[in-house]
């Protein structure tokens, strides 16, 4: 059933379960010999249900200001971990950078800029009703997304992975065998099995099959995204605001380390799988925060020229992520937070800020800055949504 909501058909459900051993439903993925993807049915299944009921509780019309600003967030972190950048800006500037291209008022003459321009193309291309997820769709998006990037890579073939490709994953797919897998990929997606599963499942599997293969010698994660996004969008366009880049960020080591651990043993998915599942929640609790805080919070936010009221949010949002009682030690602990965020200086700048703005309250315990929430609303905020922590066994 090729559904979002394919938990509902009984029938289906009741089928698959009375045919599988030990509740492991096993996929043709990877199309070569081997071991196969394969995952828990029952608790896959329950999952799938609800958090297709959590994201539409808390979901963001595409619509609106808040699933632009987050998108362009979310491409900066697949920026910063996968667009091997040839400039050291701060997050800051390439979200202005963002806007800019997205509004025609800047010309793309640098690779860095040139990615980003050809990122946002992608984009209106794979949310388009009669776009399909196909070999001569996929094509098109790859030739888009590398476009003027390297003249000396002219053709696919010239942009294979190799060997010699560094790699933050293990265990990728024998460069040898790309072609071959690639062919089995789209070999799949043509011809599905009616018992086959569907929904968040389905699309987080293809992006697994994807980055196994890695095709590229760059933005294979970039590429992973795309067909997880451009999938669910088939199934229901409502979903274009789900997003898992910056949470992706936030815990990049574990996800390296789970798919590592995936690609090295028997293919076993299902903590892939709920790592998926916790970084969307958690991305879609960051979202509907910040939602929030532009659409409900009394007193508005009075801010300097130094940061607008919506790049305080933001960061107001990534702070969530954090225990109610904070101090800096746990936002610069992590890399991708201390790099989204600018950087040591700019995140005591505008802690600062929001000091003065009474929105944190501030405590010296044992020799550190301790930070809580002041202001009643953005305390209110804070609690309630439940961010789920990702790294788990």
């Amino acid at each position: 059933m090729i559904s979002l909501e394919y938990f509902l058909d009984e029938k289906w459900y009741k089928k698959n379960l009375s045919k599988l051993k030990d509740n492991r439903f096993l996929t043709k993925l990877p199309g070569i010999k081997g071991n196969k993807f394969s995952w828990k049915f029952r608790e896959n299944v329950q999952q799938d249900r609800f958090l297709f009921d959590y994201l539409a509780a808390y979901r963001v019309d595409r619509m609106e200001k808040t699933y632009r600003g987050f998108n362009y967030f979310e491409i900066i972190s697949f920026l910063l971990i996968d667009g091997n950048l040839k400039e050291d800006k701060p997050a800051s500037v390439l979200y202005k950078n963002l806007v800019q291209l997205n509004n025609d008022r800047l010309k793309p003459n640098s690779y860095d800029l040139k990615l980003m321009r050809n990122i946002l193309q992608v984009y209106d291309l794979i949310y388009q009703n009669n776009f399909p997820l196909n070999e001569e769709n996929f094509e098109l998006v790859v030739h888009i997304l590398f476009l003027g990037l390297d003249s000396s890579l002219d053709s696919l073939s010239d942009r294979k992975r190799t060997k010699e490709t560094p790699s933050a994953f293990h265990h990728l797919l024998d460069p040898g065998l790309i072609d071959q897998e690639m062919h089995n990929f789209w070999e799949y997606l043509k011809d599905i099995p009616e018992n086959d599963f569907s929904g968040f499942t389905k699309a987080f599997i293809l992006g697994l099959e994807f980055l196994y293969i890695s095709p590229f010698q760059s933005l294979n994660l970039m590429m992973m995204q795309f067909i997880i996004k451009w999938y669910l969008f088939q199934l229901d366009n409502d979903f274009t605001y789900l997003g898992f880049g910056l949470l992706m960020g936030v815990n990049f080591e574990t996800f390296v380390e789970v798919i590592d651990e995936l690609f090295a043993t028997d293919f076993n998915c299902d903590r892939y799988l709920a790592l998926f599942r916790l970084m969307t929640k958690n991305q879609a609790n960051m979202m509907k925060r910040f939602y929030w805080m532009v659409n409900s919070v009394k007193k508005p936010l009075r801010t300097k020229k130094e940061f607008n009221a919506d790049d305080l949010r933001f960061f107001m949002s990534c702070l969530m992520l954090l225990p109610s009682e904070f101090n800096e030690k746990m936002i610069e602990e992590n890399p991708f937070i201390n790099q989204i965020l600018n950087g040591k200086e700019v995140i005591t700048t505008k802690l600062n800020q929001l000091v003065n703005l009474e929105v944190l309250q501030r405590s010296r315990q044992k020799n550190k800055d301790y930070y809580i929430w002041a202001n009643p609303d953005y305390h209110k905020i804070n609690h309630l949504l439940v961010d789920e922590a990702c790294k788990q066994k």
